[in-house]
C-alpha cells in the first residue's frame, strides 16, 4: 500500500499530530462577514470530534449503530459527521424530505441518535428533530 490512513478519522489524527495549528477548513460566519472566514485547525477539529464521539458513546452508540444527522452544510456538521463515523455509522438525512420519509429512513437505518441543526441554523431540521424527540423513532436527539 501507499501508506494511506485506514479511515477518515486516522487521516484526521495524522494531520492533527503533524499540523495541529494548521487550518483544517474555513467557513463564513454569516453572509455579512464573508471577508472574515472563521478557521478551524486540525487540533480543534480533532478535539471537537472526540467530544461529540464521547457523547455518542455515552448515549450507547456502538460501532454498528447509525447516527442520523439533519443539518445544512455548515461548520458544525463537519465534526458531527466525523464523530458519527468514529462512534458508529454516519447517516446524513435531507431535512427537505417529509417527516414520514425521514421517520422511515431512521427506522431502516436503525439510527439510535439524531444530531440536528439548531432552530437558528435550520428551522425545518429543528422542527423535525423536536417532533422526533417526542416519539420512539430514536433513543436521543442532540
Amino acid at each position: 500500500m501507499r501508506g494511506l490512513p485506514d479511515s477518515t478519522y486516522a487521516l484526521l489524527q495524522r494531520a492533527a499530530a503533524r499540523w495541529p495549528e494548521r487550518t483544517a477548513f474555513q467557513v463564513l460566519a454569516d453572509a455579512e462577514h464573508w471577508e472574515q472566514p472563521v478557521s478551524v485547525s486540525f487540533g480543534e477539529l480533532l478535539t471537537d470530534v472526540h467530544r461529540i464521539a464521547n457523547a455518542l458513546r455515552h448515549l450507547g452508540v456502538r460501532r454498528q449503530d447509525a447516527v442520523a444527522l439533519i443539518a445544512p452544510n455548515c461548520a458544525e456538521l463537519v465534526p458531527a459527521t466525523l464523530a458519527a463515523q468514529l462512534a458508529g455509522v454516519a447517516a446524513p438525512i435531507n431535512s427537505a424530505l417529509s417527516l414520514e420519509h425521514i421517520t422511515e429512513l431512521l427506522r431502516r437505518s436503525g439510527a439510535r441518535v439524531l444530531i440536528a441543526a439548531s432552530a437558528e441554523l435550520d428551522p425545518a431540521a429543528f422542527d423535525i428533530a423536536r417532533h422526533l424527540a417526542r416519539t420512539d423513532a430514536v433513543d436521543a436527539v442532540l
